[in-house]
């Protein structure tokens, strides 16, 4: 298999994309069928699944079902449903675009035409050649939700691929922008932008060169990571370097330049934990600049076997004899560098505003319990916690803090009868970036202070009559605890403190 030719999306006009806009809005064909679809047998590789997919698709019949097996899963669809669903002229002009192929009784689509959000998005079969362009998916998520959640009026989708992020952005009125060192990718991405209805200013170029000059208040980027084994064809769409990470460090290191006072950069990516190189090590060398402070929420990815398998189903979908060479050839490579086992992680960059203090104040990797399930608002809080974490004691005295909507405290016996508690911890609500916390007594009871609506200040006050003890004796063990607090999310700025802390205000 081959990848279909571009120039001919370039003939569609915008007369025929907004028909194609219509008739795929009016077909049904949106993001409720595809999650539909994706529920069946959810974390296994469409090699193993699609099957039962396009039964259950087939099962439902109608436009939708027969728009996502075409455009979606990879399936011949007899002709004259397609027409019914995009109608005659349409489904001619697509065909002679060669977006569709038909041998007279089915068509079949030569490209991936996604529902994903609110949008479609076109991209590639990612085993028809190493130069195919991705589009957007499960782990793109991540930075839809972070994009949802900022007022930016300038956004980056660095290493675009089919360029969601950067329609997304346009669609929320930003001026957005979408590089990629691929051409096709980037021809790609003027395709979908225009399906889209919307205007993004698309360039090609490696790296930040292609936008040497400007800075933006968002970065948006999830590089190529996967490790590229000695000898192997690598994948522009798939290949960070041997270590696979290198390439998305690169970009991080870019980064801090292209940033506008104030603005924030999100990487996501994966990286091998390696002893003779700790990750906190690689991301202080390429995030030494002094413009930025850098936090990495970092989760355990799958097993090392499991990462081979997804690497190799990447390319070789029939999980033929190509793909079982290639599998053991990432596991062995894997191991030949030195990886126990693979982290997931977001990078966030953050430039301070123009005036406030310097960057650099911090440099943080922070384990996260999930960023799948990350909320869009997470990080936001974390940096507003963070802001608040560094300021003066005199300012954090007079300032309140709260624990995370939907955290639960949770009080443990020895058995029903028992007069005392044995055990105090906070549960963190599904989606947040702190972890769960055991606590003592005196955590029990700063946290409780804490979060009545008393200043920092005043909790002291109240605590040091709990505990008997001189407000100046308790002063540094409470500042330590909220500061320790804030930084790991476990206590967040009061709403209207946050209001005034608000990243890039």
């Amino acid at each position: 298999m081959s990848l279909p030719p571009i120039e001919g999306l370039a003939e569609l006009d915008d007369a025929a994309l907004a028909g194609l806009r219509e008739a795929l809005r009016t077909g049904g064909y949106d993001g409720r069928v595809i999650a539909d679809s994706e529920r069946i047998a959810p974390g296994l590789f469409d090699a193993l699944r699609l099957p039962l997919v396009r039964r259950f698709l087939r099962n439902l019949s109608g436009p939708a079902s027969d728009l996502a097996l075409l455009l979606a899963y990879r399936t011949a669809v007899p002709a004259e449903r397609v027409r019914a669903a995009l109608g005659d002229s349409l489904t001619d002009r697509l065909i002679r675009a060669e977006l569709l192929e038909t041998n007279g009784e089915s068509i079949v689509s030569r490209f991936i035409l996604m529902a994903f959000e609110d949008n479609w998005y076109l991209s590639d079969y990612l085993d028809a050649d190493r130069d195919a362009v991705m589009g957007p998916g499960m782990t793109t998520l991540l930075l839809h939700r972070a994009l949802a959640h900022s007022n930016a009026r300038t956004v980056l989708d660095l290493g675009c691929g089919a360029a969601s992020l950067a329609i997304a952005a346009a669609q929320r009125g930003a001026q957005a922008f979408a590089t990629d060192l691929s051409a096709r990718a980037v021809g790609i991405a003027k395709f979908n932008a225009r399906l889209n209805g919307v205007v993004v200013d698309c360039r090609q170029g490696d790296c930040a060169a292609p936008v040497a000059g400007l800075t933006f208040d968002l970065i948006l980027s999830q590089p190529p990571y996967v490790p590229l084994p000695q000898g192997a064809a690598g994948s522009t769409f798939l290949h960070g370097g041997r270590y696979g990470d290198e390439l998305a460090l690169r970009f991080a290191g870019e980064c801090a330049g292209l940033l506008s006072p104030g603005g924030m950069a999100f990487l996501h990516f994966d990286s091998a934990v390696r002893q003779d190189a700790p990750l906190a090590e690689r991301l202080r060398v390429v995030t030494a600049s002094s413009l930025v402070d850098s936090m990495a929420l970092v989760e355990k990815a799958p097993s090392l076997d499991h990462q081979a398998v997804a690497y190799a189903a990447s390319t070789f979908e029939a999980l033929d004899e190509r793909y079982q060479r290639a599998v053991v050839d990432y596991r062995e490579h894997l191991e030949s560098m030195g990886a126990s086992e693979m982290s997931r992680l977001l990078l966030v960059l953050r430039r301070p505003p123009e005036g406030g203090e310097p960057g650099g104040r911090y440099r943080l990797v922070l384990p996260a319990p999930s960023l799948t399930k990350l909320r869009g608002d997470a990080v936001m809080r974390l940096v507003s916690a963070l802001e608040l974490a560094l300021s003066s004691e005199k300012d954090l005295l007079g300032s309140r803090v709260e624990v995370p909507k939907g955290a639960r405290f949770v009080e443990e016996r020895e058995s029903a009868d028992a007069p005392m508690p044995v055990r105090f911890a906070v549960r963190m609500p599904e989606g947040s970036i702190a972890q769960d916390r055991e606590l003592g007594e005196r955590g029990w009871a700063l946290f409780g202070l804490l979060g009545s609506g008393l200043t920092i200040g005043e909790a002291l006050v109240r605590f040091a009559e709990m505990c008997g003890e001189p407000a100046a004796v308790l002063r540094g063990e409470v500042i330590g605890f909220v500061r320790e607090g804030l930084a790991r999310g476990l206590l967040e700025p009061s709403e209207q403190d946050r209001q005034g802390r608000r990243p890039g205000s």
